[in-house]
């Protein structure tokens, strides 16, 4: 069932119409790691440019939406890993193996349908490569910032930082296990 509250309105009936429902678009990111100080992991975040379309000014993992290059899985579906590798270099100049070894699938999430664009959007943990910074190197990138799990949440909570539903799920989840082996 719809949850009809969040259908956009149309103005001649102020009823909801499902005719503005958005088209279906992948993506994917990286929650890119890095040994913090305290022990505890620290994430990158993106802070998104204020021109942009979708989501601007937010606080974000890197990444964006599928592009051909990025081919396919065997199955037929986009090949999400290689969009957020390619996404992470063209944002923050950080380049990490298509077949790195250690990733790990930190789920899927689903913007609503009313959304002007519906984004499905892996995530995928990897950890910082030795020898590489993270930096801005595309206009789509504000400004970054490395955040302990902890930190991050507290800074969106006293409004420093703007996250959606799925930063904050999965700060939340890596905040509970911030003693995840950094080696």
């Amino acid at each position: 069932m719809v949850n009809q509250a969040y259908l956009p309105l149309t103005r001649a009936s102020r009823r909801p119409t499902l005719s503005r429902m958005s088209t279906e678009r992948r993506a994917a990111a990286v929650i890119l790691l890095r040994p913090g100080g305290d022990s505890a992991p620290e994430v990158l975040l993106v802070r998104r440019a204020g021109g942009l379309a979708y989501l601007p000014g937010f606080d974000a993992f890197p990444g964006g939406a599928t592009d051909p290059v990025d081919g396919e899985d065997a199955d037929g579906s986009p090949a999400t890993w290689r969009t957020a590798v390619r996404e992470l270099a063209e944002e923050v100049g950080v380049r990490l193996e298509p077949t790195t070894t250690w990733r790990l699938d930190c789920g899927r999430f689903r913007t609503p349908p009313y959304a002007p664009v519906t984004y499905v959007a892996d995530y995928y943990a990897a950890w910082l490569p030795d020898g590489q910074r993270a930096r801005v190197v595309s206009d789509e990138v504000a400004e970054l910032g490395w955040w302990t799990p902890r930190a991050a949440l507290t800074a969106h909570a006293d409004g420093a930082l703007l996250l959606t539903f799925p930063v904050l799920t999965c700060l939340r989840a890596l905040a509970r296990h911030a003693d995840l082996d950094t080696s």
